[in-house]
């Protein structure tokens, strides 16, 4: 015990240092205050340029292999396009209580809901999965396939510690509707978005270039920087997308959003037993909520209950990001 304050310390000294020799050897020290508006602490900025730095020497070979994965996906044709996936690497049924409910509510709430897991994704034949032997942990490892799976069946991700109320349907419905071929949460930003709950058309530029450019990176970088120090790589790659790549940008601007952000309001007003009020605003403004496994002292009961006494009125409207970010700041 006497030992792991010293560890810990350690550890985070090798993280600096590594990242330090990474951002010096990058060269992009100069071109720090470019990216200045993003408003990045000092670390995060180091972060992001080194895979900003990354990107631009593998950008020719990554968008050579997005297009060739795009004549790919355009010749498959596949029964279980455009359903709704959400994995669990040991399997819904083996999984903690919440994750089981959120899954049961999952399929009681959408048609077409497909649970994947370690052993039943071999089934999906048009997946690579080959950057599993690069990955080591799970959480990891999702970040890729969720943008796979989107990129060649379309359909929605949604991750297993989200609660979702209503028909996912209707994100898909609503791509089609307004002749768009991605949705995501965005946060009030042009360069962020929340990976928890996607939804895209089948071969979809944005799902394709991070699918292609995350398993590129996972084979040539070692596992424990990205592991271990640049654990928002994914974050850090989106932005480096939208600022490098112009069709990249241009996608995302004409990707679909909401207004309302899932988030963790409905669990703090749960464990502080907050009044009728407060519970009823954060458990009616959203159809999704995140609920994240780790609480384990967020009762099933307590959200069977709430469910059932207060209905979400379904108000939901999609707009573009561009339209989002457009808006007064006051109005977001």
């Amino acid at each position: 015990m006497l030992f792991k304050p010293i560890l810990i310390k350690m550890r985070a000294l090798v993280i600096i240092l590594y990242l330090n020799f990474k951002f010096f050897r990058s060269g992009k020290r100069k071109e720090a205050e470019k990216y200045k508006y993003l408003e990045l602490s000092n670390r995060e900025e180091k972060e992001f340029l080194v895979i900003f730095s990354w990107l631009e020497h593998n950008y020719n070979l990554i968008r050579r292999l997005c297009h060739e994965e795009v004549f790919k996906i355009d010749r498959l044709h596949d029964s279980r396009d455009n359903h709704i996936f959400s994995f669990w690497n040991s399997g819904h049924n083996l999984s903690p209580k919440l994750i089981k409910w959120c899954s049961k509510e999952l399929e009681n709430s959408s048609n077409n809901v497909i649970l994947l897991n370690e052993r039943n994704i071999i089934k999906f034949d048009k997946l690579d999965l080959s950057y599993f032997k690069y990955v080591r942990k799970w959480c990891n490892k999702i970040d890729v396939l969720r943008f796979e799976l989107l990129a060649k069946y379309g359909g929605v991700y949604i991750d297993a510690d989200l609660w979702c109320r209503e028909d996912a349907q209707f994100y898909i419905e609503q791509l089609e509707k307004k002749n768009s071929n991605f949705f995501a949460f965005s946060e009030p930003s042009i360069f962020n978005m929340r990976i928890g709950f996607l939804a895209g058309k089948k071969g979809n530029y944005i799902s394709v270039m991070l699918y292609v450019a995350l398993k590129h990176l996972w084979q040539r970088e070692k596992p424990f920087f990205l592991e271990q120090v640049c654990f928002h790589h994914v974050r850090w790659l989106f932005m480096a997308l939208c600022i490098y790549d112009n069709e990249f940008a241009e996608n995302w601007k004409r990707s679909l959003t909401r207004n309302v952000l899932p988030n963790y309001a409905l669990i703090r007003n749960l464990r502080k037993h907050g009044n009728k009020a407060h519970v009823y605003k954060s458990i009616s403004q959203s159809d999704i909520h995140i609920l994240s496994h780790k609480r384990s002292d967020i009762k099933i009961e307590q959200l069977v209950y709430w469910s059932k006494q207060y209905k979400f009125v379904d108000d939901r409207k999609c707009i573009t990001v561009a339209e989002f970010n457009s808006r007064p700041k006051e109005a977001s």
